[in-house]
């Protein structure tokens, strides 16, 4: 470093912070690390956890295709029940006005306590996807610290040394962080949950109350459940595959 200062009072300011900035510079020490760990025990040990990785992602894809087929089965039937209502006509005896009267009072009554269900269910949902999502980001560090920690302890004492200086307290940090967030997340599922659960019930009384009323609006009844179930179906699957790509995401980077 070249320090270029002046002896006018001028510049007694520049100066001052001149000096004082090499000052501060003239103490740092360099200091050049190698790679402290051994490249082919680094590749070795690297490719046997992404095979593990690998074997577990092509487990979880099996799975997302057979809870796809349910969904695709559920969507099928939600159309058939809507072209079934779209073409249904009141029995013939009864009277046709008191018909369409009861059906107005029923759908608007039950599309009320749905929205509110619905709303609560979507929140909940995104949650538990959320809190998922970090448990596996979490997961992966953890798995990658134990990975480096591993091969730092078979390499030299400078790489356990550097494991025991700078990645234990970073993992530590991580950890405690994680289970922060984790509480917090556990806490605001508890709530919603209960919440949801009592609209649940709610709704499925204006359901039974539905059918003691008109039998004949069974098939709206039904098309509420399963809409019901598409969602928490879908909402699933929607999870299955962002979890899927994270651990794609981290197969790629290991072996890049």
């Amino acid at each position: 470093m070249i320090a270029n200062v002046s002896p006018s009072a001028i510049s007694y300011e520049d100066t001052y912070n001149t000096l004082k900035y090499a000052a501060r510079a003239n103490k740092i020490q360099l200091s050049i690390k190698k790679n402290i760990i051994d490249g082919n025990m680094n590749a070795a040990q690297s490719m046997k956890l992404n095979k593990e990785l690998q074997r577990k992602l092509e487990e979880e894809e099996k799975k997302n295709k057979e809870h796809k087929e349910v969904q695709v089965k559920l969507e099928r039937k939600i159309k058939e029940l809507q072209a079934k209502l779209a073409l249904s006509s009141s029995p013939a005896t009864v009277d046709d006005s008191n018909v369409l009267a009861k059906q107005a009072f029923w759908s608007q009554r039950i599309n009320e306590v749905e929205l509110a269900h619905v709303a609560l269910e979507s929140k909940l949902l995104t949650l538990m996807s959320q809190q998922r999502v970090l448990a596996l980001r979490h997961f992966l560090r953890t798995r990658a610290f134990e990975h480096v920690a591993d091969l730092a302890h078979r390499s030299s004492c400078d790489a356990l040394e550097q494991i025991c200086t700078e990645e234990i307290p970073r993992q530590e940090r991580a950890s405690e962080n994680y289970v922060k967030q984790h509480v917090s997340w556990n806490s605001k599922i508890i709530d919603v949950w209960n919440n949801w659960t009592v609209s649940g019930k709610k709704l499925q009384k204006v359901l039974d109350e539905c059918l003691a009323d008109c039998q004949y609006l069974n098939d709206m009844v039904e098309k509420v459940k399963i809409q019901s179930k598409y969602r928490i179906c879908k909402a699933s699957n929607d999870l299955k595959d962002k979890l899927s790509s994270i651990m794609k995401e981290e197969i790629t980077v290991s072996t890049e």
